[in-house]
């Protein structure tokens, strides 16, 4: 998979998707996002660093709306980072969002 996802840059192709207005189709986004992390290859991985802005940002920016399908697809992104103990990602969202 990762001859695949890294030098095609699937995942910057596919987050193009994540603009759009269809709440069906940024969850679809989400599940292929978590489905790659689910991989644990380290180079996936990596790649997968700078689409988890726009998740959070969405997240965070959209958070009074009714968005709870997508909020509850995100939820559970973030359940499978710290059960699969991704770290990278993880300090990432800490260093990014919660750094004063």
């Amino acid at each position: 998979m990762r001859e695949y996802v890294v030098p095609l840059d699937l995942v910057q192709r596919v987050f193009k998707i994540f603009k759009s207005n269809d709440k069906f189709l940024i969850i679809v986004v989400i599940q292929f996002y978590k489905m790659l992390l689910q991989t644990k290859d380290e180079q996936i991985i990596q790649a997968l660093v700078s689409p988890l802005d726009t998740i959070v940002d969405f997240f965070i920016n959209f958070s009074k709306t009714k968005k709870n399908l997508i909020h509850s697809a995100i939820l559970e992104l973030f359940v499978v980072m710290i059960n699969e103990e991704l770290f990278p990602l993880l300090d990432h969202i800490v260093l990014e969002y919660f750094q004063e």
